[in-house]
């Protein structure tokens, strides 16, 4: 079993763990000091999870004796041939002795841009902690993304919905960072380290369910987690804990059973192009940020691995950089734009419209410029705001782009791939609660039948209306996840 194959668990036990989760109460305490007992492994029986991860030390006075009241827990974890990954929070070098000795098979550590953290001193492999921009410069076929956030639908003062700019629902969500990291880290498998804030609890199984689809939906797999008081009431047999392990069970078993999903590429006519490190960070990122919540899917490319294909069947690309594009980068972009395609700029790059013919001005501001068969959109400020950088690029594609509408969508947000012939749209409800309306859903291609698959074993052709764009399709109700996949036989 190869580390790509890893289905990992957090196991949160003994004292070290305590005394990071200060909120816990003595009750809570004794039952998360049980988790440090061999026999708590039962838990995993019947269970997609063949890994667990183990804090090794945390820099505190509760560090005395930890590798050896673990010892017992990770020989029975071999025994049952379960991975054990050890997270060591600080520099791995500082530890290296320590990481050694413990037995396990490999170390997740913090990594900070491409230091030398001293992973190599352990004689380990090692699973790295970074953001979603430096997935390729991680040392390792695993990457865990830092910075994540709990799935939700963010709530305000007395848990009140909290609006975006327009008065939709704010939407906190993984799924952008998980595609970023595949990008960036092709090949690599990647981890999503959410967890509930350390006063939350007990989160209800159907947020369990949207963790585990925020990230599989996505592609990448969450670092699942759980709560204080769900963990001390799972070893106490509590039935609502209980329900939610079976929940998240359940949901992870139906990502890995679909994990060709997760190779599928993402269905768009738009692409955003940027390396998203450095002055290109926080503009790139909160614009894939936004467009996921506004049903804007995205490619997302990376300049220096632009080739012939990379650009194929898009209508319009952001330019992000500052910069303008050169080399190799320079010449896609040229035949894109030969092609009939958009290209998206800042006033940064207006030189690249010397000598073009004006072709007017958008009524978003941005003046058009003639560029072979296709043009080039200007912006006519710097891009200092990402909101309007999203929608101000959803208006210059044109509805008439849109590769999927939903109605009645409420706080569901759709991300579309394609395979073989097939499309899939992933739904992820973030209330986690029913939704109390139909929701409808076209998809920009023709397509014979349509089955709706959710997380515990549902699976229904759908009656399909043909459209000269593409299919639409009545969806029955959803709590949290489900995913529709189109094609002429299913």
């Amino acid at each position: 079993m190869t580390p790509s194959e890893w289905v990992p668990v957090r196991w949160y036990s003994g004292l070290l763990d305590d005394g990071v989760r200060k909120h816990a109460n003595r009750q809570e305490s004794d039952a998360l000091s049980a988790w440090l007992h061999p026999e708590s492994l039962a838990l995993l029986q019947n269970t997609p999870f063949n890994c667990i991860v183990l804090d090794l030390a945390a820099g505190l006075t509760e560090n005395d004796g930890r590798q050896q009241s673990l010892k017992p827990l990770i020989e029975a974890a071999k025994q049952r041939g379960l991975a054990v990954v050890g997270h060591v929070p600080g520099p791995a070098d500082a530890l290296a002795s320590v990481v050694r000795s413990s037995g396990v098979d490999a170390i997740l550590a913090d990594k900070s841009g491409t230091a030398d953290t001293g992973l190599s001193r352990t004689g380990l492999p090692a699973i790295v902690t970074v953001g979603p921009s430096q997935a390729g410069t991680a040392p390792a076929s695993v990457v865990a993304l830092n910075e994540c956030e709990w799935p939700a639908l963010r709530t305000g003062r007395g848990d009140t919905t909290s609006a975006g700019p327009t008065g939709n629902p704010w939407i906190d969500s993984n799924g952008w960072r998980s595609l970023l990291a595949r990008e960036q880290g092709p090949g690599k498998t990647i981890w999503v380290t959410a967890e509930a804030k350390p006063n939350a609890g007990p989160i209800r199984p159907e947020l369990y369910a949207l963790a585990v689809a925020d990230a599989g939906a996505c592609g990448a797999r969450w670092l699942v987690s759980l709560d204080r008081i769900t963990q001390a009431g799972l070893l106490n047999g509590d039935s609502t804990a209980r329900e939610a392990w079976a929940t998240i069970s359940k949901s992870v078993r139906f990502f890995e059973e679909h994990r060709a999903w997760s190779r599928a590429a993402t269905f768009t006519k738009l692409g955003v192009i940027s390396d998203f490190e450095g002055p290109n960070e926080f503009l790139g990122q909160e614009m894939l940020n936004l467009a996921f919540r506004r049903q804007l899917p995205v490619r997302i490319l990376n300049p220096t691995r632009l080739k012939e294909d990379s650009l194929r069947n898009l209508c319009a690309v952001v330019w992000i950089d500052q910069k303008a594009p050169a080399g190799s980068a320079k010449n896609e972009i040229n035949g894109f734009l030969q092609g009939g395609g958009t290209l998206i700029t800042a006033p940064s790059v207006a030189h690249m419209t010397d000598g073009l013919a004006v072709a007017g001005k958008h009524e978003t501001g941005y003046k058009l410029f003639v560029a072979g068969k296709g043009r080039i959109a200007l912006a006519p400020e710097p891009w200092n705001d990402p909101y309007e950088l999203a929608a101000d690029t959803h208006r210059i594609l044109s509805r008439r782009n849109d590769v999927i509408r939903m109605w009645n969508s409420g706080s569901t947000i759709a991300y579309p791939v394609v395979s073989n012939g097939h499309s899939t749209v992933h739904l992820l409800n973030f209330t986690g609660r029913q939704l109390g309306q139909a929701m409808s859903l076209f998809l920009a291609r023709p397509a014979k039948q349509a089955r709706f698959f959710d997380l515990f074993g549902r699976s229904d052709l759908l009656a399909l209306t043909h459209k000269t764009d593409g299919t639409e399709v009545q969806l029955p109700t959803l709590t949290t996840y489900a995913a529709i996949e189109f094609g002429d036989r299913l």
